[in-house]
Parts: C-alpha cells; structure tokens; sequence
C-alpha cells in the first residue's frame, strides 16, 4: 500500500503521540484521521524505524524546529501568518521540472522512476514566489542559470520593489522563509 508523505508524517506523529506503540498508535490514527484508509501497526513501527536508520539526525533537527515554530506561535498568534513562504519552479517545453520534491513512500519497493523526455538543453523560465498571510508576491522570472550571486542581486535589488505594496506593519514583523536549497 502506498501513502502519501503527509501520511506518513501523520503515523509517525500518532506514533509519538502513542509513545511507540503501534496499537495505540493505530487507535489514534483511526480516531484522528477517520476518512484516511487505516495501516497496520506494523506499519507505524516501519515508519518510525526507517527514519530512524535513514535521517534520524535530520529529523530530531526538523522536530526541534517545528517546536521552536510552536512555542513563536504561542507567544504570538500571528507569528506564522508573519512569515514569507517562498519557493521556485524551473518551467521546460514538457513541463516543470523539480526533483528535489519527487517522493514515492511505499512499503515495498514501488520500481518506480521519473520519465523525462530530455536528449538536449531546452531552454526554460524559473520563477520565484511568495506567499504571506493573504498576500501572493510574484511571480518573478529569475536568470535561466542561476547561482548564489544572481540570488543575492534578486534579494538585493528586485525583491523590495516585490514588497513595496505589502502593509508597512507586514514588512516589519515579516521573516522570509527560502525554500532551504543549496546556493544556486
């Protein structure tokens, strides 16, 4: 059976919850998620194990932070509506093409793959956007190729023109979320 990476991130949570147990786990899950369709036990202890073995470092620094996040929204209600979501997308003749957010999960291996149709450079458009509260920054053509240094002259120079329409009190408590990939 495969699920989604939300799902899985919603039995590991029930997983936690349910302080590693499987039955309880599942018990939560059903009782939280009545629509979703209803694993196993084994199944939240496979989740659970494969993080561990595969990313349990990346994990507990994810969960320190969704914490950390938590705490800013408690102490503020608005705290999350102050940030700025931003993201990018590179558009080709076939389509977008972004791999780094292609995921499968499956409890068995799925064989499954990516078709591209790529034998020779296409040419392509990236866009830049962002989102905060109930305002939509965006879209913005970046360079074709683009690296740290054309980035930092898109912050530098034509992202404030981007904001100038944003309230002033929004761009004061405003905290600009990058999409976490490396230098371009």
């Amino acid at each position: 059976m495969e699920y989604t990476f939300i799902e899985y991130a919603d039995m590991h949570l029930m997983y936690g919850l349910a302080s590693c147990n499987a039955l309880e786990a599942r018990r939560l899950y059903h009782e939280r998620y009545p629509n979703h369709t209803l694993p196993n036990q084994k199944t939240f202890h496979r989740v659970d194990q494969r993080l561990m073995e595969n990313g349990g470092q990346f994990i507990l620094i994810r969960m320190q932070f969704a914490n950390w996040l938590l705490d800013q929204q408690r102490n503020n209600v608005n705290f999350i509506s102050n940030i700025l979501f931003t993201g990018e997308a590179s558009f080709t003749k076939n389509g977008i093409t972004n791999l780094h957010n292609v995921h499968v999960w499956a409890d068995e291996n799925p064989h499954a793959t990516v078709v591209s149709y790529y034998q020779h450079q296409f040419q392509s458009i990236n866009i830049w956007a962002g989102i905060i509260g109930n305002f939509l920054i965006g879209p913005f053509v970046l360079p074709e190729r683009l690296n740290g240094q054309l980035y930092l002259e898109f912050l530098q120079n034509d992202f404030p023109d981007l904001i100038e329409d944003l309230p002033l009190e929004t761009c004061r408590n405003m905290y600009v979320m990058h999409d976490g990939a490396p230098a371009h």
